[in-house]
């Protein structure tokens, strides 16, 4: 399963280049530069980063977990999610809303963040 939702479809656009020391770098497209900061609305997968009943730090894939040992997708499929209010896990798709944030942290991969997200 995966979400169908038109913003994977802008950041998939974004290339992603793997480096010398096997980190990951990306160049943002114009379009997708022009969300910076603004608030967006995103479906996609939860994928917790902590091992609470309630959480607010967790990852929103495109793609549903398969396996608990392989990566939820590609760099441009995950968004960091900071949600304003602790959530519980939910399997299916879920919503979330909030401010992006393009950054480029080559040692986590991680290149799309949302602050101040609330659940739809």
């Amino acid at each position: 399963m995966k979400s169908d939702d038109q913003i994977w479809a802008h950041f998939s656009k974004c290339k992603i280049k793997t480096d010398k020391d096997l980190s990951f770098s990306i160049t943002y497209t114009p379009g997708v530069k022009t969300l910076q900061g603004k608030n967006v609305t995103i479906s996609g997968f939860m994928l917790p980063l902590e091992s609470k009943s309630k959480f607010s730090h967790f990852l929103l894939s495109k793609n549903a977990p398969t396996c608990a040992y392989c990566p939820p997708g590609a760099p441009n499929e995950v968004v960091e999610v900071f949600s304003s209010k602790p959530t519980a896990w939910k399997e299916n798709l879920i919503t979330y809303s909030g401010t992006l944030i393009l950054v480029n942290d080559k040692q986590k991969g991680v290149f799309f963040q949302m602050k101040d997200a609330v659940e739809r």
